[in-house]
C-alpha cells in the first residue's frame, strides 16, 4: 500500500511538474545592431533574433543579415539610423580577421557630415560586424571597389579598424 501512495504521488508530481514547467525553446539566436542615441554621441545596442531559416551558414552571410539590418534602420523610436538613406552594400569578403565591405557612392555623397556622424556611421557597422561575425576583428571599407581614406573627412580608413566600445552607451 505504502508503494502504491508513494508511486501515485511521484506521478502526481511529474503531472504537475509538466504543466508548470515552460516549454522549451530553440534559440535562434540573436545578434546586436548598434544605431546611434538621438543625440548623436552613442551607439546602443538593439537585437535582432536570427531566423532559423535564414539559412545563415557562413560567416560572409551573417556579415550580409548584419549590414542589411543596419540598412534598415533601428526599430526603437529613441534610435536613429547611422547609414545615410540610398546606401547599398556592393559586396563583401573576408581574409583573415578582416571583413573588407564595399558600398555605393551613397555612403559618401549623402551623408549627413561631421565628425560625431562619421564615428556613428563608422563604428555602428564596425562593432556590430565584430561583435556579430565569429572569426572577424577589424573591418575595411571601399566606395565602389576603392579604399578610402576617409568618409566625410574626419576619421582615418585608409586601414581596418577595430572596434570602438567606448561609443557604446552604457546601461543605466
Amino acid at each position: 500500500m505504502i508503494a502504491f501512495v508513494l508511486l501515485a504521488a511521484v506521478a502526481v508530481g511529474v503531472a504537475v511538474w509538466r504543466q508548470v514547467r515552460p516549454p522549451i525553446q530553440h534559440p535562434r539566436g540573436e545578434i546586436k545592431l548598434y544605431f546611434a542615441t538621438r543625440d548623436g554621441l552613442y551607439l546602443v545596442p538593439e537585437s535582432r533574433p536570427l531566423p532559423a531559416a535564414a539559412g545563415l551558414t557562413s560567416a560572409e552571410e551573417r556579415a550580409f543579415f548584419i549590414v542589411r539590418g543596419l540598412l534598415a534602420g533601428p526599430t526603437q523610436e529613441r534610435l536613429v539610423p547611422t547609414l545615410p538613406p540610398g546606401t547599398e552594400l556592393l559586396g563583401l569578403r573576408i581574409e583573415g580577421d578582416v571583413l573588407t565591405l564595399d558600398f555605393n557612392r551613397a555612403l559618401q555623397e549623402n551623408h549627413g557630415g561631421g565628425s560625431t556622424g562619421e564615428l556613428a556611421t563608422v563604428y555602428s557597422l564596425v562593432n556590430s560586424l565584430v561583435e556579430g561575425v565569429p572569426g572577424v576583428a577589424r573591418v575595411r571599407f571601399l566606395i565602389e571597389g576603392e579604399p578610402i581614406e576617409t568618409l566625410v573627412g574626419h576619421l582615418d580608413l585608409s586601414h581596418p579598424l577595430a572596434p570602438d566600445w567606448s561609443l557604446v552607451k552604457p546601461s543605466p
